[in-house]
C-alpha cells in the first residue's frame, strides 16, 4: 500500500514539473511574440536616417563602424534638444539634452562614467549594464564612483570637481522620471531618469559618438 501511494505522489511530482515547464515555455513564447510586435510592418525594423535598427532578442542590432553593436533604444525622430527613442520594454522614452551633453561627451578626449554605489536595485543594474555598454563600444571611456565602496574597490572615486575639457564625467542618477535629463555645468554631464531613461541616456551618448546624430546638427 506504501509502495502504491508513493508512486502515484512520484507521478504527481512528474506531472507538476511538466506542467511547471509548459507554463514556463508559452510565457517565453508570448513574450517574445510581444517583444517584436512593432516597427515597420510589424517585423521590429527601425531606420534614423541611413541607420537601421533590427530587433532581437538581445535587443536593436546596428552596425557602427563596421562593427554589429546591441543597443536597448533605437531612435526614431529628434527635434533640437528632444529626442524620441523606442525601447526594447515597448515604450517611448524621451531624452532631453538641452546643454548639449552629446557634444561634450563625443569631443572629448577621455570618459568617465561614474554612480553612486548606493543606488538601490534594480536601479544599479540598469546603471551597471549602461557603464558596461559606453565603456564596450567608446574608446577612452572609464567607470567610476561617486563615494568609496568596498563593493567597487577597483573603481576609483570621482567628481565634478575632477573633470576638465579633456576628461568629461558624466555621473548617472536613477530618478523616478519618466523622461531621461542631461544637464551640463562645465565639463561635467548629468543624467538623470528611471532605471529604463538610464539606457536610453545610454544609448544616446553612444550613438552620438559614432556620429548617428550628426545630419541634425548641420
Amino acid at each position: 500500500m506504501r509502495r502504491r501511494d508513493d508512486e502515484k505522489l512520484e507521478r504527481r511530482r512528474r506531472l507538476s514539473l511538466v506542467l511547471i515547464s509548459l507554463f514556463i515555455v508559452a510565457i517565453m513564447v508570448f513574450s517574445m511574440i510581444g517583444f517584436g510586435n512593432y516597427g515597420d510592418s510589424g517585423t521590429g525594423d527601425f531606420a534614423y536616417g541611413s541607420q537601421k535598427f533590427t530587433l532581437t532578442q538581445q535587443g536593436f542590432q546596428t552596425k557602427l563602424d563596421g562593427k554589429i553593436v546591441i543597443v536597448h533604444d533605437a531612435p526614431l525622430e529628434k527635434n533640437g534638444s528632444r529626442i524620441l527613442f523606442q525601447s526594447v520594454f515597448g515604450r517611448i522614452i524621451e531624452v532631453e539634452d538641452t546643454g548639449g551633453a552629446a557634444t561634450l561627451f563625443t569631443n572629448s578626449l577621455y570618459r568617465i562614467v561614474a554612480f553612486d554605489p548606493a543606488t538601490p536595485a534594480p536601479g544599479i543594474q540598469y546603471v551597471e549594464q549602461a557603464r558596461f555598454d559606453l565603456w564596450q563600444s567608446v574608446p577612452n571611456t572609464i567607470g567610476a564612483v561617486t563615494t568609496n565602496s568596498t563593493l567597487y574597490p577597483t573603481l576609483p572615486v570621482v567628481s565634478c570637481a575632477d573633470a576638465t575639457p579633456d576628461m568629461v564625467v558624466l555621473t548617472l542618477v536613477v530618478t523616478n522620471e519618466s523622461v531621461a535629463t542631461l544637464s551640463v555645468n562645465g565639463s561635467c554631464i548629468t543624467g538623470g531618469g528611471d532605471p529604463e531613461a538610464i539606457l536610453a541616456i545610454k544609448d544616446y551618448l553612444l550613438l552620438a559618438t559614432k556620429g548617428v546624430f550628426d545630419a541634425d546638427e548641420s
